[in-house]
């Protein structure tokens, strides 16, 4: 079985693909530069605010949940 898991800048990528938008509009949106952004992405390191705010311009709902190794929601 293979576990493959998205990282969040995939994530987040799909959702600008699927959207029709680019990590420039994104930028201009954020209210940042483009390479700054694009940093974001190569390194994939978010802050929780980063993510709220990702959110914010996509008109996304963000939730956190932790699930325990039985399968449990929290």
């Amino acid at each position: 079985m293979i576990d493959f898991m998205m990282t969040t800048s995939e994530k987040m990528n799909l959702i600008l693909q699927r959207s029709g938008k680019t990590k420039k509009w994104l930028a201009e949106q954020w209210g940042i530069s483009q390479p700054s952004i694009s940093q974001k992405f190569k390194e994939d390191n978010w802050k929780e605010s980063d993510l709220k705010k990702f959110c914010e311009i996509m008109h996304l709902t963000y939730v956190i949940n932790f699930t325990d190794w039985n399968g449990e929601t929290v």
